[in-house]
């Protein structure tokens, strides 16, 4: 295998999320980043596709290390696994991921579709709160004037929501 030595991007040093176990802020490194992807809940059972998905927004956080553009690219990756997941279980569930018009159903129209078959509740830890803002920050990134940017602090509960949401949802 080919060693590949990249550097660090310098916007990144100094970031940090979550705090140690000294209470300490805890700086964004490799292996931070790693840990926290190690104790997300597994998503296996999800369609591959979402996997893929999720796969890449953890893929793209680590890269960010190296190129912070990435950071938004690992967010938007999570929220597309968050909705192409919610379709999946909804159609699983013998109902319609189309409105009355026949086109897709919009993001907050599929989680609502969700909560209404039971498949989340809005309750859960949050949720609802952090994919609301996940969809008003992938509208942001699907349509955006310029390159964007976005502190650990509020990319990291994105991705980490995003696949435990997911793996409710495939058990």
């Amino acid at each position: 295998m080919d060693l590949i030595v990249l550097q660090r991007d310098p916007r990144t040093l100094g970031m940090c999320f979550g705090k140690d176990v000294d209470g300490q802020p805890r700086p964004v490194t490799e292996s931070s980043l790693r840990n926290i992807f190690a104790g997300l809940p597994p998503v296996d059972q999800a369609p591959e596709g979402v996997q893929s998905l999720l796969q890449a927004a953890r893929e793209a956080c680590v890269g960010s290390l190296v190129s912070y553009n990435l950071l938004p690219f690992g967010v938007l990756a999570s929220l597309h696994a968050v909705e192409a997941a919610l379709r999946a279980k909804i159609e699983i569930e013998g109902a319609s991921v189309n409105g009355k018009n026949g086109q897709p159903l919009t993001w907050k129209a599929l989680w609502d579709r969700a909560v209404s078959l039971k498949l989340v509740t809005p309750e859960d830890e949050g949720d609802e709160d952090i994919v609301e803002t996940g969809r008003r920050v992938r509208n942001m990134f699907s349509h955006p004037k310029a390159s964007m940017v976005m502190p650990y602090a509020m990319a990291l509960p994105m991705v980490v929501t995003s696949h435990r949401v997911v793996a409710r949802l495939f058990p």
